[in-house]
């Protein structure tokens, strides 16, 4: 953002508005990290809050816990060029002085007023009419501003150009018989050819809701059967997550792409990749299947959510639709707040909100989710593990929930497939579980495009993270609990 290209009407107040937020943060250095998406030359563009905020990241990275004159003096120190400038600007009579003047308790406020300023320039950039409505923005929050634009442009829409169609039944099937023999009604490939077949992939316009209990894999399991398939088959994926960092994300992926695409080094396995130490056939190994991932036809980003604000949630899908993506994974959807009944009521609402956006977008929205601590002891799934909130399956089109088989069903629980006989018919066959493997066991109390029954049993292995199909099976309703 070139500050000589910004209306002067845009800049009024500029500097006092960085330097309340760069000061809040130097008084207390424990919020930056709560403001990492603020970036140099973007979000802060005056010269002086440039070089204050660089040095205030820059004191940050040497992990001073308080940022007092005698922390400050020992880094210019050793960096007599900063010092230098630092003296320039007034050193440390002019960082007391401001100090004195701001509180970080205000820091959400500075950081809205910052916001809020780098909206209105940047809407200006794309040509909207900011600067003649600046005594209307002066009362508002950024969120406001947001809103008021997002307003004006559905207020014109209305009747303009979302008109309600209504097309006959009676007729016009020839097109529609031909795009499903192309099978176009068949949404993104997932990864077990069961479940795929079950459900008819994942869909476009639609939610689906991926659930299991906590600890049991539902992350990973969903990078394994929905993003890797789509980055194979050039379907562009953003992962926004609340609970999981990129670092635990770029291990799944990396994993996957290792364990699955190419032989794995001796001694490797997830946790390995995550401890380190590595040797030089296992570096190599893990090379290799990040060049693969880089080669493939379709792109996965990743987004840290910070909180469970369905609207900064809404924004980031509707860009990133605007930008050819076309699955997004959510993890992990659940309320701001599990202990407060008003809070599960709100969740209702967000999956709703999740579910109209999927469909005006043409986009895929699949949510993970986890089930209620009292479905650990279930071995029938069905949509009461959802908890305090059913209601949020309303709106999806399919809900798929898994729990890990335990070893003593292993003897008992006979999974079953259909092998194809010489003359095209199928014999229903009978399989056995390997002592030595680990199963799942695959509901979908909800599917709006085919059964909910009988459940998929499958090879999950967390450690290579791979799955595999073993068969069907039909577990009964009755058997809640062990």
């Amino acid at each position: 953002m070139k500050i000589d290209n910004i209306p002067p009407e845009l800049l009024e107040g500029r500097d006092s508005i960085e330097c309340n937020f760069i000061f809040s943060l130097w008084q207390d250095p424990t919020l930056i990290n709560s403001y990492n998406n603020i970036k140099v030359d973007e979000d802060i563009i005056t010269k002086d809050g440039c070089f204050y905020y660089m040095l205030l990241l820059a004191l940050n990275k040497q992990e001073f816990q308080t940022f007092d004159d005698m922390s400050v003096m020992t880094f210019l120190e050793t960096h007599p060029k900063v010092q230098q400038k630092f003296m320039e600007y007034g050193g440390f009579n002019s960082v007391h002085e401001i100090l004195n003047r701001v509180n970080s308790e205000n820091i959400e406020g500075f950081y809205d007023a910052l916001a809020k300023s780098n909206l209105l320039i940047r809407l200006n950039a794309k040509g909207f009419d900011v600067v003649s409505h600046l005594d209307k923005f002066a009362i508002m929050t950024a969120e406001e501003v947001y809103s008021y634009y997002d307003y004006l442009l559905s207020d014109t829409a209305v009747g303009k150009i979302e008109k309600v169609k209504v097309e006959s039944l009676n007729d016009g099937y020839e097109s529609y018989i031909d795009q499903w023999d192309k099978g176009e009604a068949v949404g993104y490939r997932i990864a077990s050819g069961m479940l795929n077949y079950t459900l008819a992939g994942v869909h476009r316009g639609r939610l689906l809701l991926w659930g299991a209990n906590i600890g049991h894999g539902k992350t990973t399991t969903a990078v394994l059967q929905l993003v890797m398939p789509s980055l194979v088959n050039g379907v562009n994926t953003l992962i926004a997550s609340n609970e999981q960092g990129i670092s635990e994300f770029r291990q799944i992926t990396l994993g996957a792409a290792l364990f699955n695409h190419f032989k794995s080094p001796t001694g490797m396995n997830r946790h390995k990749i995550m401890t380190g130490g590595y040797t030089d056939e296992q570096r190599k190994g893990l090379r290799a299947a990040a060049d693969w991932i880089k080669q493939q036809k379709g792109k996965i980003d990743f987004a840290e959510l910070t909180s469970y604000d369905i609207g900064s949630l809404t924004k980031l899908i509707r860009k990133y639709s605007r930008l050819g993506y076309t699955m997004f994974i959510i993890d992990t959807l659940k309320p701001a707040n599990d202990s407060n009944d008003k809070m599960w009521g709100e969740f209702s609402e967000v999956s709703k909100e999740l579910s109209l956006l999927a469909k005006n977008l043409n986009v895929a929205i699949v949510c993970t989710f986890q089930l209620t601590p009292d479905a650990m002891a279930r071995k029938y799934l069905d949509l009461s593990c959802i908890g305090k909130s059913r209601a949020i399956a309303e709106t999806a089109h399919a809900v798929v929930m898994f729990r890990h088989i335990h070893s003593d069903e292993y003897e008992r629980l006979k999974p079953f497939t259909y092998v194809k006989n010489d003359d095209g018919t199928k014999t229903k066959t009978e399989l056995e579980l390997d002592d030595n493997k680990s199963y799942i066991m695959v509901f979908m109390p909800k599917n709006r495009s085919g059964n909910t029954s009988p459940q998929l049993v499958m090879e999950f292995d967390m450690n290579f993270l791979k799955m595999n199909d073993v068969g069907y099976y039909n577990q009964s309703p009755e058997s809640f609990r062990r």
